[in-house]
């Protein structure tokens, strides 16, 4: 990109969804770094998954956009247990 490239040059990102036990690219959605575009991958997801499958269990860089997309799409949202561990211990230093 140089000076003169209009504002919305390199504003377009490709959010993934990969099978982490195979690699298999599921999924990819090509938009902006949005909650609205995390929305759009996930309800994508939805779409193509057996509504009898257990709900998948997702891994991320902690981007605030995809927990915020995965209450929107799945009404909940469940850390692992060793978030929730970290959490409690952080919270009893606290006292």
């Amino acid at each position: 990109m140089t000076e003169e490239d209009p504002q919305e040059y390199g504003d377009i990102y490709s959010l993934t969804a990969i099978k982490s036990d195979t690699r298999l690219l599921l999924h990819h959605h090509e938009g902006k770094r949005s909650t609205k575009d995390a929305i759009e991958l996930f309800n994508d997801i939805e779409r193509m998954r057996s509504k009898l499958s257990i709900t998948p269990v997702y891994v991320s860089d902690d981007w605030d956009a995809f927990e915020k997309a995965l209450l929107n799409v799945h009404g909940e949202f469940e850390f692992p247990q060793y978030i929730r561990d970290w959490q409690k211990t952080v919270a009893n230093k606290g006292t």
